[in-house]
């Protein structure tokens, strides 16, 4: 059993959805039909979870049989035969908060408003009535209607665009390949596209189309080094859509359809590692998926792993090494805001009724990736990488836990693993990679010659951005004022980058240079990406400026999504 639903699968479940979209973006309401295809093990009944939703009706006779505050409610629906089908019509409330709308005035036109989705982890019971877990997994066929001057897409294949009733017309697309509800996705908005590969268009509003298309010029590139280390690519198209800033997370891997922060165009190309990710979730992730949110590590920390074989794949080992690095980094500090002995810092977590969202961070990730490392240390990398080849290939389609992961990979290999620290135990892992990294040597360099007082613009000649974050890290571990000025002259207090941007920034509120203040504000007021907002208002609330970090919230409560909303309320006790 899933403890975040109510779905009960053994004994019946979801095999297709026919869902029917009119998402009214003044009223701030979706107002939507599902005629749902099901299977049962002679159930009277099949269980969805539902949250933030009014039914207004129902095929078949059904009952709402519990409520809980973080989960939503439990909806029964009497079904008669082991296969049939049958349909609910419903609205959304305000309150649901798997789709975010933006006024024009929150978009880049300024002109036509805008919404998208964000289900996971489980937020698709907001959007419409689902077993929202990933144990179940289904085709999906969107019908999006909307007024003429929009455009609708989704995370399957187009089909059609056709005239609905007057002044509407509807957007037609195919997922046929079986997906769990968190991979549910679309978006509406004044959205344009330019084909930026062979099976690859990039859709942004048009004022960032073409920075969007030179930004991910090199998806193909990407994809082509994906498939040399994994499987064929087979889920068709590999399209991907730059949302409005408020958009919480850097990525997310819909299928067919990637949704990417804006934060990532900076000018150049130097933050697509990103992109490497996304894609490398085609195959861990959205083919093989972790069977609960307890084993979100084996989404997360596989595909960072292959994110970084990408990296080197296209862009070289230096860069995958500093990656790594910078990586490590990261999970530290994540490890330190929870502390040592947190279930949030282990890879197999308890259970204990908390929200998903609440265990959000790097630790997943970088974790997991590190253990993936440690068996490659153990085994050889030629060796696990045809094992995690055979991985996918047996589990496409399927679910797995920590568990089973353990067993197939004892099959293959007999190597001493002590399982229970790694999977089970808190902190950081017990042991960690040492890559051989040269452009961290440069940056250890550069940051001795500053803190002996010889800065010079020289020292950052030629650097990458991952070189910028190393040294900015190196920075953060003892904050002075001297690193102001040496910033100040290597120029960083300029930069756009948003990865750099927000480390300085940190920079200068752990130095308390409230000149930077305005800065400050206007880079947490621009963008709501969970990775750099909540570390600022932990810097503002440890430094004594809790109460600026408040009246930023304030300003910026409606246009933060509502999963970053929450999770600050909830850290900084935010009314």
């Amino acid at each position: 059993m899933d403890p975040c639903s109510k779905a009960r699968p053994s004994e019946a479940s979801i095999k297709h959805i026919d869902f029917t979209v009119n998402c009214d973006l003044r009223s701030q309401t979706v107002y939507g039909r599902a005629l749902y295809t099901y299977e049962s093990n002679s159930a009277s009944n099949i269980i969805l979870d539902l949250n933030h939703i009014e039914i207004a009706s129902c095929s078949n006779s059904f009952s709402i049989i519990d409520e809980s505050p973080v989960f939503g409610k439990t909806l029964s629906i009497t079904i008669d035969n082991p296969k049939g089908t049958f349909s609910i019509n419903y609205k959304t409330l305000s309150s649901a908060t798997a789709i975010q709308y933006l006024d024009p005035s929150q978009t880049s036109g300024k002109v036509l408003p805008f919404c998208f989705t964000q289900c996971q982890a489980i937020h698709c019971r907001s959007l419409l009535p689902i077993q929202d877990t990933p144990q179940v997994k289904f085709t999906i066929d969107y019908h999006i209607h909307v007024t003429q001057e929009l455009t609708a897409v989704a995370g399957g294949i187009f089909q059609s665009v056709e005239d609905s009733i007057p002044g509407y017309k509807v957007y037609n697309f195919k997922q046929n390949i079986p997906i769990p509800s968190y991979l549910v996705a679309f978006a509406i908005g004044n959205i344009h596209s330019l084909d930026i590969g062979p099976v690859s268009k990039v859709y942004a509003e048009p004022e960032l189309l073409d920075k969007s298309a030179f930004t991910f010029g090199d998806i193909d590139i990407l994809l082509k080094a994906a498939e040399k280390l994994m499987t064929p690519y087979f889920w068709g198209r590999l399209d991907m859509i730059v949302l409005p800033p408020s958009f919480p997370f850097g990525g997310m891997e819909n299928p067919n359809l990637i949704f990417v922060t804006p934060t990532v165009i900076s000018g150049d190309k130097s933050l697509v590692n990103l992109l490497a990710h996304e894609i490398a979730h085609s195959w861990t992730g959205n083919a093989v998926t972790n069977s609960t949110w307890e084993h979100f590590w084996l989404n997360e920390g596989f595909t960072t792993f292959f994110e970084r074989k990408i990296v080197r794949e296209v862009y070289g080992q230096p860069q995958a090494d500093i990656q790594q690095s910078n990586g490590l980094e990261c999970l530290r500090k994540s490890i330190g805001v929870y502390g040592e002995n947190h279930n949030f810092t282990r890879l197999n977590l308890d259970n204990d009724g908390y929200d998903p969202d609440d265990a959000f961070s790097s630790i997943p990730y970088e974790k997991g990736c590190c253990f993936l490392l440690y068996l490659e240390s153990l085994v050889g990398e030629n060796e696990l990488m045809s094992f995690l080849k055979d991985y996918v290939t047996k589990y496409t389609g399927k679910t797995i836990t920590s568990e089973e992961f353990k067993e197939y990979f004892i099959e293959r290999f007999t190597v001493n693993i002590d399982w229970d620290t790694w999977l089970r135990g808190t902190g950081m892992p017990p042991w960690l990679p040492t890559p051989n990294n040269t452009l961290l040597e440069i940056v250890n360099q550069a940051y001795s010659s500053i803190t002996e007082g010889n800065t010079n613009p020289s020292l950052v000649n030629g650097w990458c951005t991952e070189q910028y974050v190393s040294l900015l890290n190196l920075m953060l571990k003892n904050p002075k004022d001297d690193f102001i000025h040496a910033g100040e002259l290597l120029n960083i207090n300029l930069s756009q980058n948003a990865e750099i941007k927000v480390l300085w920034l940190d920079l200068t509120i752990r130095t308390k240079q409230e000149k930077y203040f305005y800065d400050v504000e206007n880079f947490l007021c621009s963008q709501g990406r969970m990775k750099f907002v909540r570390p600022l208002f932990r810097s503002l609330k440890e430094l004594g400026f809790i109460d600026f970090a408040y009246k930023i919230f304030e300003k910026c409560r409606n246009f933060y999504h509502s999963t970053l909303v929450t999770l600050l309320s909830k850290e900084f006790n935010f009314q």
